[in-house]
C-alpha cells in the first residue's frame, strides 16, 4: 500500500495525464480554419469566423458555403444538421430516434474523412472554389470557455473523490465514492469535447464512439457507485457486500444486452456501431434516486440513537436528491421527451458536481458545518427551489405566458402563499420545540433554587439532575481533567466545566440521541453554571449568618439561663422544685445541642428516648417497657432538627399518656424499615378517639413537628391508646455491615 503522500502524487500525475489526453483529443481532430452558421432567414450556411491563413486563401466572413470536399475525391453538401449547437437540434435534424445516432455517426465520419485530407476545397454560392491546406492546429482561443469549465468540473469531481480515497483507501464508501468521481469524469469529459461546444469538431470515428460509449456507461456506473456509497455510509448496512457486488456485476450485463440489441447481422465487427439510446443512458439516474432513498431509509432506521450518523444520512439524501433532482428535472427529462432543456448543460453539470462536494464534506466529517442545524434549512431551500422552478417551466410551456409574467405570478405565490405557510410551520413546530426547551430550563432553575434552600440533596447531585433535565443526555460522565465549556466530538459531546460545588462533567448525545450539541448549548451551560454557583453562594452566606446567630443564642442560653437553672438546682428548698429545675436544665441541654447543628447518632436518640420514658414514668409511679429493635452495626446520622423534634413529640406523647390515660403501663419501641424510622408508644389506659378531641396546644405541636419532619402519624384506640409515627431518614451502613 502506497503512503498517503505517494498516493496523492500518483493521483495528481493521473490528473495531468487526463488533461494531456483532453488536449490531445482536441489537437488530433482536423481543423478547418473557419466556422459556419446557419441563417434561418436565408436558409443558407454562412462563414461566421475565419482564421488569417484561410482568409489569405480567399475565404471571407459572410461567404455562403454550399459544399466541401477533396480534389478528385468525395464531396459533401454542408447542411444545418452538420453544425448543431445544442442537444435539442438532434430531434430537429434527425427525427427518426431509432436511427439518430447511426446516421450522425455516418455523417460525421464523412466530414472527418474530408477534413483529414492534406487539402480541401470549399465551394461557395458565388461559384468560388477555395483550396485550404489542412496543416494548421486549432487555436485554443477559438474554443468556447464552456469547454474548459466543463472539463474543470469533471477533473474537480475526480480529484475530490480521489483525495477522499487517499485519506482512507480501505474504506468501502471511499472506494465507491472514487468510482463515482471516475464515472462523472467519463460523463462530463466527452460532453466537454462535443460538437455542440466546439465548432467544426469532427473527431475520428473510433474516438467519437469511445467518447459516446464512456459517457453512456458512465451514467450507469455513477448510479451504481452512488447507491453503493449509501450502503456503506455512514454505517455498513446488512448485506451491503453482496448487494454492491450484484450491482457491479449487473453493469456489464446491462451494457451487453443493449449492445447486442444494436448488432446488425452480416456486418463485420469493424463496421458495427454499438450505442445506447438516450433514454437507456439516462435511465440509471432513476435507479440512483430509488436506490439512494431505499438505502438511506435503512440507514435512518439503523441509526436512530446515533445523532451524527443520522445527520450524515440526511446529508447524503440531500446530496443525492437536490443536485441530481434539479439536473434531471430541468435538463435530462426535457431531453428525453424531445423538449428544449430548461437549463444549460453546464448548470446541470454543476448541480451534479455539488453531489461530490457534499459527499466529500460528509465522509471526511468536516467541521465546517454543524449538519444537524442546517440540514433542515437546506431541505427547505431545495424543496422551494424545485417547486418554483417547476412551476415556472409549466407556466411558460403550457399557458403561453411570457417569462416576465410567469416570474410575477411566482413572486405573488412566494409572498402570499409560501412565506405565510413557512411562518405557520415555524410557529407550529420550531417555536413549540423552543417553548418546550425553555420550560425544561425553567424547571431546572426552580430545582436549583429549591434545593439550594432545603439542601435535601448534595449540590453535586442537584447539578447533575439539572443538566439531565435540560439536555436529557444518554450518558453523563465525570471529567478527570480540567476542560472549558464547549462542544466536542463533532457535536456528540458537551463538556461542562467544573464549579465550586461540582466536578467537570461530559454529556453525550443530547435529548436521548435526537440531536447534536451546538454553540447555543455551550452558552446555556455557562449561564446555568453561573446561576447555580450564585444561588449556592447565597445559601452558604445565609447559612453562615444563621450559624453565627445560633452560636450567639446557644452561648447566651448556656451562660445566662443555664447558670440560673444550675443555681436553682442547688438552692431549691424541696425535692420537687429541684427535680423540675433538673428537667428544665436537661431540656435546655437538648436545645443547646440542637443549636450546635451537629448530627446525632441514631443510637444516641434511642438511648435518650429510653431515658426520657423511664424518668417520666418513674415520677408518676408507672411501669415503662422499652424495646430497641434497631439492628446492630447500624450507623445513621440524624440532623439536629430531626433529633429535637422526635424527642419533643415523644415527650408530649408521654405527658398526654401520664395525664389522661389512667394507665398502669406504658410501652415504647424504636425500629427501622428500609429508610423509615418507626417509633411507637402505647398504654393500657382508657383510650380516646383522636378524631373527636378538640386539639390543644400539645396535639397541635405534635402535628406541626410531624409535618416539619415530613413524617406520618397513626392513632390507634382499640385497647388503650397506641401512637405510631414514621420518620423518613437517609440510611447508610458501616464497613462491617457491607
Amino acid at each position: 500500500m502506497l503512503s498517503p503522500k505517494l498516493t496523492i502524487n500518483a493521483l495528481l500525475a493521473i490528473a495531468v495525464a487526463l488533461t494531456l489526453l483532453f488536449f490531445s483529443i482536441i489537437n488530433s481532430t482536423p481543423y478547418s480554419g473557419f466556422m459556419l452558421q446557419y441563417q434561418d432567414e436565408t436558409g443558407v450556411m454562412v462563414v461566421s469566423n475565419v482564421d488569417d491563413w484561410a482568409r489569405a486563401a480567399g475565404l471571407n466572413i459572410g461567404d455562403q458555403v454550399i459544399s466541401m470536399g477533396v480534389a478528385g475525391g468525395p464531396y459533401m453538401e454542408v447542411e444545418p444538421r452538420h453544425i448543431m449547437t445544442s442537444p435539442g437540434d438532434n430531434g430537429l435534424y434527425y427525427p427518426n430516434e431509432r436511427d439518430r445516432r447511426p446516421t450522425r455517426f455516418e455523417e460525421f465520419g464523412k466530414l472527418h474523412t474530408i477534413l483529414s485530407a492534406p487539402e480541401i476545397e470549399v465551394n461557395t454560392a458565388a461559384g468560388d472554389r477555395i483550396r485550404l491546406a489542412m496543416n494548421h492546429a486549432r487555436p485554443l482561443q477559438s474554443i468556447s470557455s464552456l469547454v474548459w469549465v466543463e472539463y474543470i468540473f469533471a477533473l474537480a469531481a475526480f480529484l475530490m473523490t480521489a483525495f477522499v480515497w487517499a485519506w482512507k483507501p480501505k474504506n468501502r464508501e471511499c472506494q465507491f465514492l472514487l468510482l463515482c468521481g471516475i464515472s462523472y469524469f467519463l460523463i462530463v469529459m466527452p460532453a466537454a469535447v462535443s460538437v455542440y461546444d466546439i465548432d467544426m469538431f469532427y473527431p475520428h470515428l473510433g474516438v467519437y464512439w469511445w467518447l459516446r460509449t464512456s459517457a453512456d456507461i458512465g451514467h450507469s456506473l455513477v448510479a451504481i457507485a452512488g447507491v453503493c456509497v449509501v450502503l456503506y455510509y455512514p454505517t455498513k448496512l446488512k448485506n451491503a457486500e453482496p448487494i454492491s457486488w450484484l450491482l457491479l456485476a449487473g453493469l456489464p450485463v446491462y451494457v451487453l444486452v443493449l449492445y447486442m440489441d444494436k448488432w446488425v447481422d452480416g456486418k463485420p465487427f469493424s463496421e458495427q456501431f454499438l450505442y445506447f439510446e438516450p433514454y437507456q443512458a439516462d435511465l440509471p439516474l432513476a435507479l440512483l434516486f430509488c436506490g439512494v432513498i431505499v438505502a438511506s431509509g435503512f440507514q435512518w432506521f439503523s441509526n436512530q440513537r446515533k445523532p451524527v450518523e443520522r445527520a450524515q444520512t440526511l446529508w447524503v439524501i440531500l446530496a443525492f436528491t437536490t443536485g441530481p433532482g434539479i439536473a434531471y428535472g430541468f435538463y435530462v427529462a426535457p431531453k428525453l421527451v424531445g423538449e428544449v432543456p430548461g437549463m444549460p448543460g453546464i448548470v446541470a453539470n454543476l448541480m451534479m458536481l455539488s453531489v461530490f462536494a457534499m459527499l466529500t464534506l460528509g465522509i471526511m466529517r468536516s467541521n465546517l458545518f454543524q449538519m444537524e442545524q442546517y440540514i433542515g434549512v437546506a431541505y427547505q431551500w431545495a424543496f422551494a427551489s424545485v417547486i418554483f422552478f417547476s412551476l415556472d417551466s409549466i407556466l411558460v410551456s403550457t399557458s403561453g405566458l411570457s417569462a416576465g409574467e410567469s416570474s410575477f405570478i411566482l413572486l405573488a405565490l412566494v409572498l402570499w402563499v409560501y412565506l405565510p405557510l413557512r411562518q405557520w410551520f415555524h410557529n407550529s413546530f420550531v417555536t413549540a420545540q423552543q417553548d418546550k426547551r425553555q420550560q425544561l430550563v425553567n424547571e431546572s432553575l426552580v430545582l436549583i433554587a429549591e434545593e439550594s434552600l432545603t439542601k435535601s440533596e448534595s449540590a453535586d447531585q442537584v447539578w447533575k439532575t439539572a443538566l439531565q433535565m435540560v439536555f436529557s443526555p444518554i450518558k453523563l460522565d465525570r471529567l478527570h481533567h480540567g476542560e472549558e465549556n464547549g462542544v466536542s466530538d463533532r457535536g456528540q459531546s458537551l463538556a461542562v466545566a467544573a464549579n465550586k460545588y461540582s466536578h467537570g462533567l461530559k454529556l453525550s448525545f443530547a435529548e436521548k440521541g435526537a440531536r447534536l450539541f451546538n454553540s447555543k448549548d455551550t452558552e446555556l451551560v455557562i449561564t446555568l453554571n453561573l446561576l447555580f454557583e450564585k444561588l449556592y453562594d447565597l445559601q452558604d452566606a445565609y447559612l453562615a449568618g444563621l450559624t453565627q446567630e445560633r452560636n450567639r443564642i446557644r452561648r447566651d442560653l448556656h451562660d445566662q439561663i443555664g447558670h440560673k437553672l444550675l443555681s436553682l438546682v442547688y438552692s431549691a428548698n424541696d425535692e420537687k422544685s429541684r427535680t423540675l429545675a433538673k428537667e428544665t436544665m436537661a431540656q435546655l441541654n437538648e436545645l443547646i445541642q440542637a443549636l450546635k447543628q451537629e448530627s446525632v447518632d441514631l443510637s444516641d436518640l434511642s438511648l435518650q428516648l429510653k431515658m426520657l420514658g423511664e424518668e417520666s414514668c418513674r415520677h408518676s409511679s408507672l411501669s415503662f417497657q422499652w424495646y430497641d429493635k434497631l439492628p446492630e452495626g447500624l450507623e445513621i446520622k440524624l440532623s439536629p432538627n430531626q433529633y429535637l423534634n422526635i424527642l419533643n413529640i415523644q415527650r408530649e406523647l408521654l405527658s398526654n399518656a401520664i395525664k389522661h390515660s389512667h394507665a398502669h403501663t406504658i410501652r415504647s419501641s424504636v425500629d427501622i424499615d428500609s429508610s423509615v424510622l418507626i417509633i411507637s408508644l402505647s398504654d393500657d389506659g382508657v383510650g380516646f378517639n383522636h378524631n373527636n378531641i378538640k386539639p390543644g396546644n400539645g396535639l397541635f405541636n405534635i402535628q406541626t413537628r410531624i409535618e416539619e419532619l415530613q413524617a406520618k402519624i397513626e392513632w390507634l384506640t382499640s385497647e388503650g391508646t397506641k401512637v405510631v409515627f414514621r420518620v423518613p431518614i437517609q440510611r447508610t451502613r458501616n464497613s462491617d455491615e457491607c
